[in-house]
């Protein structure tokens, strides 16, 4: 029996269809059948368990070739092959993937594919949602990191067993005895463990850290000193003339070198330095002092920007904290 067998959301020979149902679930898509057009057959199941969205299709023993060109910045489709497979290019580069190898697709890219007998799980996802999660699960301190997965998953591992056993372990559930409960709560807590697997079992920016390895970032001289003197001046008016004599180099090198380091500019690194030191001060005070209070002494004096930049770092309002 095919996974997901109670939700089944389209079976169809047809190619129109096919497409509008995938373009309608993920990006626009097209796709060219290679071989017995006559084989052609899909089969797409969708079930939602809490925040997360699982999909599991099948298109027959036929080869297809299939082009996106993406449309969404914050979108990510994570492919877990159960039979089959073939090979994609993204990113600028060729993947291969089978039931031992799947693939991270960025929803905001171009892609082009070739796939063969190809049966897989497809679990759509949302940075912003995978972030906030990797935050609640390693602190504010991983704001500072760049979110970003391999393309290429490797369920061969250890971690990527485990997350394959959970999807199907959670598909089994969903046609099983959670077809019939109301089972919000165990779908939110199954949900949850499906993103913590993600975030820590498979090859990403901040799996180490959650695991909590060591990681190390060896770091320019000038970045270091910069980085260091926005530490211990979190507060003060940090202007670029400032930190360039602190670092030692000129405004562009140091500028690159953070972009380098941390995928942002010394502005934007100060910025959320002090994001941060504004949520801790909110967690301990509760409500004995006033938000804006608290912003402005950390240096944000436009309050309607500062709680749509705090929105967007910790996925709650300044109040909601």
């Amino acid at each position: 029996m095919d996974p997901l067998s109670n939700y089944v959301v389209l079976n169809s020979s047809d190619v129109s269809e096919v497409e509008e149902m995938i373009s309608h679930l993920s990006t626009p898509f097209k796709m060219n059948i290679i071989g017995d057009y006559s084989k052609f057959d899909t089969r797409i199941a969708v079930a939602d368990v809490g925040d997360v969205r699982i999909m599991h299709s099948t298109f027959g023993d036929v080869g297809i070739e299939i082009s996106s060109e993406g449309e969404t910045d914050d979108g990510l489709l994570l492919f877990v092959p159960t039979e089959g497979g073939g090979s994609i290019t993204h990113l600028k580069k060729e993947w291969e993937y089978s039931e031992q190898k799947g693939i991270f697709r960025d929803l905001g890219r171009h892609s082009v594919a070739y796939q063969e007998n190809f049966h897989t799980y497809a679990i759509p996802l949302s940075k912003q949602k995978l972030r906030e999660h990797a935050l609640r699960l390693g602190g504010e301190k991983l704001s500072l990191v760049p979110l970003e997965f391999d393309p290429a998953a490797d369920f061969s591992s250890e971690g990527g067993l485990l997350l394959r056993q959970t999807l199907e372990f959670t598909a089994q559930a969903l046609d099983g005895p959670l077809r019939n409960m109301d089972g919000e709560l165990i779908k939110a807590q199954m949900s949850d463990l499906i993103m913590t697997q993600i975030l820590t079992q498979l090859a990403s920016t901040v799996q180490d850290r959650l695991n909590g390895r060591e990681v190390s970032n060896i770091l320019p001289r000038s970045v270091k000193r910069a980085q260091d003197y926005i530490h211990a001046h979190p507060a003060d008016k940090l202007d670029m003339t400032t930190l360039a004599e602190v670092a030692g180099c000129s405004y562009r090198t140091l500028q690159r070198g953070f972009l380098d380091a941390f995928d942002v500019t010394p502005q934007q690194y100060i910025r959320k330095i002090r994001l941060i030191e504004v949520r801790r001060e909110l967690l301990s005070s509760g409500r004995k002092q006033n938000v804006a209070n608290i912003a402005r002494r950390w240096g944000f004096a436009h309050m309607g920007r500062f709680a749509q930049e705090y929105a967007k770092e910790f996925g709650e309002s300044p109040s909601e904290t």
